[in-house]
């Protein structure tokens, strides 16, 4: 005789059901709330005249790296935030071909910044090579910067800027505790760097020049810039410098008898007479400047509208007129510029991208990422990259409609023979360096 098979009470079985289908439920709601990372490349590899090498450097949040001038060793900044605030501070050198590490350097420690002192902002890059990669400038943080020696992998001076806040007088927008608005660049050939400093988001702009061999102050100039620093850039030999700022508009801030000061844009310095060369109103608005030799200045715009066909102009700052225009002619040219020492390669990102406006609020969407490199003399284009990954973030919660995109970091090497894509705080861990054949 068989045994009654058994069954499930109609209560349990739909209890079984009902816990089924709220699993099923979480699993949905979780993947939709955390979707999963896209591959971690780039899109393609349909590149013209590069050579591409993928350096597994296990980049984290905070760290940020840079390209040699001739392109054979990446330098990562390495930094790790502490509970306090703190920040721990290291440098390590990798050799690009086998990634094999070349030296260490520990830095001092950042502390946390004390309530009295006004908020530093630096706008430009935290590391530069200068006087031939034989010298080093890396922000430490704060008022703080450290001169390494790249020959021996040793720190051979520091500068510690003095800060006057009440240099901000003439900063027309009230604030009783205003940013120090920071940018840095040396010279490649030349043991000459600059720091510019500007006290409260449209304040008065001062200039202080050093000597690299030794960290000391040489001059200031009060170049009186009006306006957000976007950055500044020395020349090859250290003969001038360019301080690219974004313009405060309002027409009564603007003095009638000093018209000049108020509208342009781009200031250039001479540093051995210690003095204002021109200002230049460029027409665009400038997210980056850099020197394309010693007497023409590039300057890209900054890509956050939705104008078409948008370029890199070149300036003579002897005339302050327009000498060259670059770009791709499909997509134009935007965000970022650099040149090799001679000024004979010019690059540009080059990315398809456009704006999504929805109320006051601008969203950058990138079909397509990628650099250009062009001949600066003729014009041509001399290498292109494939299209290169980009990191997307929903900005509404539980709705992945509409995203923001974040460009790639690149760096071109003086030499103008190679190039680094980084993407500082996003999941990947990879580095990735293009070489020109």
């Amino acid at each position: 005789m068989n045994p009654a098979p058994y069954k499930l009470p109609k209560w349990k079985m739909a209890a079984f059901s009902l816990a089924l289908l709220l699993g099923i439920g979480l699993i949905a709601v979780y993947r939709f709330l955390n979707p999963p990372d896209p591959p971690d490349e780039d899109p393609d590899n349909f590149s013209y005249n590069l050579d591409k090498t993928v350096i597994q450097a296990g980049m984290r949040d905070l760290d940020k790296a840079s390209l040699s001038p001739d392109g054979s060793t990446v330098l990562i900044d390495r930094r790790e935030m502490k509970q306090d605030l703190s920040e721990t501070h290291w440098l390590e050198f990798h050799d690009v071909a086998s990634f094999r590490t070349l030296a260490t350097i520990p830095l001092p420690t950042v502390p946390p910044p004390p309530p009295s002192r006004p908020k530093t902002e630096l706008v430009s890059q935290a590391v530069h090579f200068c006087n031939g990669g034989n010298i080093i400038l890396v922000y430490e943080g704060g008022y703080s910067l450290s001169i390494i020696d790249a020959r021996t992998y040793t720190q051979k001076a520091s500068i510690t800027l003095a800060v006057t806040i009440n240099r901000s007088a003439q900063n027309p927008l009230p604030d009783d505790n205003p940013p120090v608005v920071m940018a840095c660049s040396c010279a490649a050939n030349a043991p000459v760097a600059a720091v510019e400093l500007v006290f409260g988001p449209f304040g008065t702009g001062v200039t202080k020049v050093f000597d690299l061999d030794n960290g000391q102050q040489v001059s200031e100039i009060a170049t009186d810039v009006f306006g957000y620093p976007r950055n500044i850039d020395i020349s090859p030999s250290g003969a001038s410098a360019a301080i690219l700022v974004a313009r405060f508009q309002p027409g009564d801030l603007r003095r009638p008898d000093d018209a000049a000061k108020y509208s342009a844009d781009l200031a250039i310095l001479d540093m051995n007479t210690r003095s204002l060369r021109r200002r230049i109103l460029t027409g665009l608005d400038g997210s980056h400047v850099t020197f394309a030799g010693e007497d023409e200045v590039a300057v890209a715009s900054s890509g956050e509208g939705n104008e078409e066909n948008q370029v890199i102009e070149l300036f003579d700052v002897r005339s302050g007129a327009v000498s060259q225009r670059f770009g791709d002619p499909a997509d134009g040219a935007r965000a970022f510029v650099a040149a090799s020492a001679d000024g004979h390669s010019l690059l540009g990102y080059t990315g398809k991208e456009w704006m999504y406006r929805e109320g006051m609020g601008s969203y950058l969407q990138i079909n397509r990422a990628r650099f250009t490199i062009w001949d600066r003399r003729t014009g041509k284009v001399m290498a292109q990259s494939p299209g290169l990954q980009v990191f997307k973030a929903d900005y509404k919660m539980l709705d992945n409609s509409h995203t923001i995109s974040t460009r790639p970091i690149i760096d071109y090497s003086q030499q103008g023979n190679a190039v680094l894509v980084s993407w500082p705080g996003f999941s990947t861990k990879r580095l990735e360096v293009f070489t020109v054949k």
